[in-house]
């Protein structure tokens, strides 16, 4: 399944080329768009401190502090930029209107562009934003980004961050090699010992103590909904993931507990980090450390919460709760306090003695430091509710999202992003209310609300009026590439071959 602007997968990836063309992409059964000449303003990556400046605060405070005009503020970026070429925040600003315009080219650009700046306090979602669909051209492109950010960025999060979108990209560009190669130093555990999978009907497993929560025996043989179940080694992935739904079945929904032994040279405050799209709980050194049930994608990083590893050996369990769906996996690292890869550590799949602690659960992180010091407070609301997006804590996004609309009733940015937040939730009926006031209010400026209704007809199967709001966009604008897609889906459902291929 494409991921769509609500993202509902994270595991796209994004990547040096001096020339990107926007593809009109091929429709889905070979049906093939033109190739519009290759951008201009695509070039060498080029980190820099992007400057303050009286005419960026403006356009920031126009955007996300008021009700705003689409078209003006398309033009007010326009000239701030051409004033201001480096600012990241001018470039964060043109990337939302760009998502409100639905042109996935200026979306991935301008994120692409806000993220060479490095006083930019946002650059880890700058990454997630500009990889909604890619083409591979600029995916290549990218590639010179992430390598500038992984060899020169300040913040180790976010030098973490870019390897993994360089590993990804190099792995979808079939470059497997060099994918492992950068993936290998960034300290992702890799030696797993797995059991499973139990039943979570109804999500009834979560905190269900089942037995490996009581003691880890990997001679044990436990009683499984089908069969019993035995641990087992299991293997990562080249890029260190443990896909889960490969190793056990049923795998639609399910829980499986995840085992490994950690050693550290010293004593050392550290961080349990994990990026996976399902609910979770850890103990280590059979310490309850983390449970966190509001997990509905996946993202880098997603789970963080502080811990401390005693010098020598650490115990470190993980219990995974499938809901539904497909793409179950996991990773796991350890990492200081600023998110770099603690020097020293060193695992084995083979039990080994350590200190017992008791429970102590704190909750996940719910945003970076960085986005505390915000201003105005419209934007700092908004970026973290991208960011809570980012993270699949979809209950939390939307109530963050919501005070943004509450205190800007008619501001269209915030409009949007509370009705994809109510779409994540499964609140569609609240979703099509907001989206039916975007396109009243938008008209033709913001055809993204479009887009999105057009997606909720089509899921309710009403083939008329998703078709007649996806051929309006397609009328508005030519950079409505998602938008030609998915109406050659439906061309395609619908048994109209020849509409598909025009």
């Amino acid at each position: 399944m494409r991921r769509h602007r609500w993202r509902a997968r994270t595991l796209c990836v994004g990547p040096p080329a001096a020339a990107v063309s926007v593809m009109v992409v091929a429709m889905v059964g070979g049906c093939a768009g033109k190739l519009p000449p290759p951008d201009p303003r695509v070039g060498p990556v080029r980190l820099v401190h992007g400057a303050a400046a009286p005419a960026v605060d403006k356009l920031i405070d126009a955007v996300y502090a008021r009700s705003f005009d689409v078209t003006q503020a398309q033009a007010q970026a326009r000239d701030v930029l051409s004033a201001a070429p480096d600012s990241g925040a001018a470039h964060e600003v043109a990337g939302y209107l760009a998502m409100l315009a639905d042109d996935p080219h200026e979306i991935w650009f301008h994120f692409w562009k806000a993220a060479q700046d490095l006083d930019a306090p946002a650059t880890t979602i700058y990454l997630w934003e500009m990889n909604l669909e890619p083409t591979r051209g600029e995916r290549e492109a990218s590639l010179g980004l992430y390598e500038a950010l992984r060899a020169a960025h300040p913040d180790p999060s976010v030098r973490f961050a870019a390897s993994i979108w360089e590993a990804r990209t190099l792995r979808r560009l079939g470059r497997l090699a060099e994918a492992r190669a950068i993936v290998q130093p960034l300290g992702l555990i890799a030696d797993w010992q797995m059991i499973g999978a139990f039943d979570n009907d109804a999500g009834k497993g979560f905190l269900t103590a089942l037995a490996p929560e009581k003691k880890i025996d990997l001679s044990a043989t436990i009683t499984g909904p089908l069969l019993p179940e035995r641990w087992r080694v299991v293997p990562t992935t080249d890029l260190d993931v443990v896909s889960i739904d490969h190793l056990v079945w049923p795998a639609g929904a399910g829980v499986a507990y995840l085992a490994t032994w950690v050693r550290a040279e010293r004593e050392i405050d550290a961080q349990l980090r994990v990026s996976t799209p399902d609910p979770m709980r850890a103990w280590l050194n059979g310490g309850l450390v983390l449970s966190e049930e509001h997990v509905r994608q996946a993202d880098i990083d997603n789970l963080i919460v502080p811990v401390h590893l005693h010098r020598g050996w650490n115990q470190l369990l993980l219990k995974s709760a499938k809901t539904s769906g497909s793409w179950w996996w996991l990773n796991a690292r350890f990492s200081d306090g600023k998110g770099a890869p603690i020097p020293g550590l060193a695992t084995s799949r083979v039990p080994q003695p350590f200190t017992a602690e008791p429970d102590s659960p704190r909750p996940a992180e719910t945003q970076p430091p960085e986005l505390g010091s915000i201003a105005p407070e419209g934007r700092r609301m908004l970026l973290e509710g991208r960011w809570l997006t980012r993270g699949g804590n979809y209950p939390a996004a939307l109530e963050t999202l919501r005070s943004v609309l509450t205190a800007s009733p008619s501001n269209l940015l915030a409009t949007y992003f509370v009705a994809l937040a109510h779409w994540n939730n499964e609140e569609a009926g609240k979703a099509i209310d907001l989206l039916d006031e975007g396109v009243t209010r938008a008209v033709d400026t913001a055809p993204a609300f479009l887009h999105l209704r057009a997606r909720y007809y089509l899921q309710r199967h009403l083939y008329d009026k998703a078709q007649a709001d996806y051929i309006h966009e397609v009328t508005i604008t030519p950079a409505a590439r998602l938008a030609e897609q998915d109406l050659a889906d439906l061309y395609g459902q619908r048994g109209w071959r020849a509409e598909r291929c025009p």
